[in-house]
């Protein structure tokens, strides 16, 4: 809970351009798995422009957060197309897991077009998902097409989710402590059934593969 309000306090301390940052950080540096982030920050920022402690219009607050999140996809790429290839051989730091890489790369190869959208509400497989669609070479047009209408519907759920919340019920803002901690406790599921399913997919390979070496 006080991550949570530390969140709060972060974006009224940044403001706008700290926002702005952390959007293109996300998924343009790969730090999506250490920012403040995703769906807590698009959504208390809604939020909070609603309260005016924000002082810009949400219209251009989102199409400032949509180029944001675009040129960070669009790093994300060209670095999956440039140097994808290292980052299978690269170790684990802080702010690197290489299980979400392959996660990442999985959810692609499953799912296709569809998963730079779908991957978009993952967060785990959102900093990786551009890099992935970088280095299998998905064609630029189908990639910058699949991302607009992402950073559409991920900004718009959760930015004007906030937005509207805070206009409709002022005193929401008051009980943030119990909204926010839900709310990333009901976005973390499937991550959790996506990792679990890879989990047991890897073992089921790696015990087909020591069958065929045995056999």
């Amino acid at each position: 809970m006080d991550l949570l309000f530390q969140t709060k306090n972060l974006i009224e301390w940044g403001g706008i351009a700290l926002i702005i940052i952390l959007i293109f950080a996300e998924t343009g540096l790969l730090l999506g798995l250490i920012v403040p982030g995703g769906e807590t920050l698009v959504f208390t920022s809604g939020l909070l422009v609603s309260t005016g402690t924000l002082d810009i219009s949400i219209v251009l607050f989102f199409f400032l957060l949509a180029l944001a999140a675009i040129c960070g996809d669009s790093a994300g790429y060209y670095i999956g197309r440039r140097f994808g290839k290292k980052l299978y051989h690269k170790k684990d730091t802080w702010y690197f897991k290489k299980q979400y890489l392959h996660m990442a790369h999985d959810y692609i190869e499953r799912h296709k077009k569809t998963s730079i959208i779908a991957g978009k509400f993952f967060p785990v497989v959102r900093p990786f998902t551009p890099v992935i669609a970088g280095i299998t070479r998905m064609p630029r047009r189908n990639f910058y097409a699949l991302t607009l209408l992402a950073v559409i519907l991920y900004l718009g759920l959760f930015l004007f989710t906030g937005y509207f919340l805070g206009n409709k019920f002022p005193d929401i803002k008051n009980y943030l402590g119990f909204i926010l901690p839900a709310s990333v406790i009901l976005l973390l599921v499937p991550v959790f059934l996506q990792i679990r399913k890879n989990k047991r997919r890897m073992k089921t390979k790696e015990n087909a593969d020591s069958e065929e070496v045995t056999g």
